[in-house]
């Protein structure tokens, strides 16, 4: 069985928010918890501080893009993607 996959194959990871949130504080010491809080760590230095800022700039590009022409950043429909690249890509 994955490591990444519980008895009965539901996926830890999946389990987020107050879900999750919930089943670490019923049980902090536990296997989950500790599992919960390593993934944590390793999402968080997954990627250079320059990296984060990039993603930072470019999230708030995109949204000033969406919000001047009165499209829905979050979530994107491909065609609002599709049409801010084109966009950008004359900039």
């Amino acid at each position: 069985m994955s490591a990444l996959h519980r008895k009965g194959g539901e996926d830890c990871m999946s389990r987020t928010g107050s879900e999750g949130d919930a089943a670490v504080a019923a049980n902090p010491g536990s296997t989950f918890a500790a599992a919960t809080a390593k993934a944590q760590a390793y999402a968080d230095a997954a990627l250079a501080d320059a990296t984060k800022r990039a993603y930072g700039r470019d999230w708030r590009a995109f949204s000033a893009w969406c919000a001047e022409h009165g499209l829905t950043g979050l979530p994107a429909a491909p065609g609002t993607v599709a049409l801010y690249l084109a966009d950008a890509a004359d900039r």
